[in-house]
């Protein structure tokens, strides 16, 4: 496989996704799942918006559109306020770190596999690492993309046969697209990029997921 991994910029759009290393699970049980995606919400909504998501028994891939230089910073400094007064409250000293966007978005990817790794270690005894390698994701420049993009997410459980309609799978974020429920992920946008809900659904059913994934190098 490309280890082709490009440098996250403000308010890009990304395909990120990640496996388990060798034959391992990333979720064991269902509780697993809802642990992870409120992992996501502490780590990865803090700097980018989620538009899709997908939880599969041992890989996972995200869509996300990462936020503006001067909010990631500004969260960025009450994060570290918060860090150096925990440290302050330990009698420890907390280094001056200068912000860099592209090592803060890709640090948060990485606590978020790290924390869950740590997590799931002490839950079930085991030891090691959890993923294959770290956050891998590829730019998505044009609304074709983001929109094939979104389409193969969403039916990736249906391409592995865990499920016929992608409708029937828990863990993503495909019925946040068909609800009007108030949701974390930007659906309502994500529908609007098909051109409205019946479109969002046309598309599913005509569009060839295998070829965009042929195209952006994905394995999973």
């Amino acid at each position: 496989m490309a280890n082709n991994r490009p440098p996250f910029q403000p308010n890009c759009f990304y395909h990120a996704y990640n496996r388990a290393v060798g034959d391992e699970s990333v979720f064991y049980e269902e509780k697993n799942f809802n642990y992870f995606l409120s992992k996501v919400d502490l780590h990865i909504c803090p700097i980018a918006d989620i538009f899709a998501f997908c939880l599969m028994p041992n890989h996972f891939h995200f869509l996300v559109r990462t936020k503006g230089m001067e909010e990631v910073s500004g969260w960025w400094k009450e994060y570290e306020a918060e860090k150096r007064k925990a440290a302050e409250r330990q009698g420890e000293e907390y280094p001056n770190r200068t912000f860099n966007y592209q090592k803060v978005i890709s640090h948060q990817f990485g606590t978020l596999q790290n924390s869950y790794t740590k997590s799931l270690n002490k839950l079930y005894s085991r030891m090691g690492g959890l993923f294959s390698q770290s956050i891998q994701r590829k730019t998505i420049d044009s609304e074709d993309y983001l929109r094939q993009a979104i389409n193969y997410i969403h039916r990736n459980p249906v391409h592995h046969e865990f499920c016929k309609d992608p409708g029937e799978w828990k863990y993503s974020s495909y019925n946040s697209y068909l609800s009007s429920k108030p949701t974390k992920v930007k659906s309502r946008e994500g529908v609007l990029l098909f051109g409205g809900r019946d479109s969002f659904l046309q598309f599913g059913r005509t569009v060839d997921e295998i070829g965009y994934a042929v195209q952006m190098d994905l394995y999973y």
